[in-house]
């Protein structure tokens, strides 16, 4: 089942304004199995990368805290062929980077687990890649659930792209376990260095001043864009109104965020 790639973009695209972070646990599971697996999406032979999502703006294995993917489980209806867990971060423009992947793991069929060690950032995205066209699927439930995937080709470590298909009558059965790491003292979560920021996530702005939005935006990996002045009631003169970027969506490193400022209200006419 497919749909026009203009139709991906804008579903995933508002995906990346992801919801607000969870509170950390140690160990937590994305994700579900439970379910009756009942459809294939691609046929047999065709290699694809998928992507879940809960409904239209919220990834179903969206990772909440930097960390490692420990282990993870798929429900099958069938046996053979193999699958691979992957990681996905977010781009600009809808697009989703390969970020890692598992060993294959052989479908058994029913419900089972596989270890694997895969690094995670924080807004990272768990996806399933197989080659085989197994039954992975469940028709049941909410149809607010879908999955975008690519297909000819899946999508590659390093690679960049928007997926290419979507379809919002099948749920993937796939689960995955995130384990915490904790900050080292390098002030990064698995690691001494920091990674290289990637992507601006841009920040709210209202009401804060011109100089605490240009901070804001700087400590997020963007830039302060066009300043407007206005007149407003309600801000107080010199913060910002409003923005041309909503909060939490993301772009690349140093894009720019215009926003409107205060002049205060309009004056009273003599």
């Amino acid at each position: 089942m497919k749909a026009r790639k203009s139709v991906v973009n804008v579903a995933v695209g508002s995906a990346l304004a992801l919801a607000p972070a969870a509170a950390r646990a140690d160990t937590v599971t994305l994700g579900s199995t439970a379910g009756t697996p009942n459809q294939t999406l691609c046929g047999g032979s065709v290699e694809c990368t998928y992507v879940p999502f809960l409904n239209a703006s919220v990834p179903s294995l969206w990772v909440p805290y930097d960390g490692t993917i420990t282990s993870f489980a798929i429900n099958s209806g069938s046996t053979g062929g193999t699958v691979t867990l992957r990681v996905l971060r977010p781009a600009a423009g809808g697009r989703y980077t390969g970020a890692g992947t598992s060993a294959p793991v052989t479908i058994a069929g029913g419900v089972q687990n596989a270890t694997t060690s895969l690094p995670v950032h924080t807004g990272d995205v768990i996806g399933l890649e197989n080659g085989s066209g197994a039954i992975l699927f469940d028709t049941a439930g909410s149809l607010t659930t879908f999955t975008a995937y690519y297909q000819l080709p899946a999508l590659g470590d390093g690679a960049s792209a928007p997926p290419s298909n979507i379809t919002r009558d099948r749920r993937l059965l796939l689960s995955a376990v995130l384990t915490y790491t904790p900050p080292t003292a390098g002030g990064s979560g698995g690691g001494g260095t920091p990674p290289p920021a990637t992507e601006c996530v841009v920040p709210k702005l209202r009401n804060l001043t011109v100089a605490k939005a240009r901070a804001t935006l700087t400590a997020a990996h963007c830039a302060l864009g066009k300043v407007t002045r206005v007149r407003d009631r309600r801000i107080k003169r010199g913060r910002v109104v409003s923005q041309t970027v909503p909060p939490q969506w993301r772009r690349d490193v140093s894009a720019k965020v215009a926003v409107k400022v205060s002049l205060g209200p309009p004056r009273k006419k003599r």
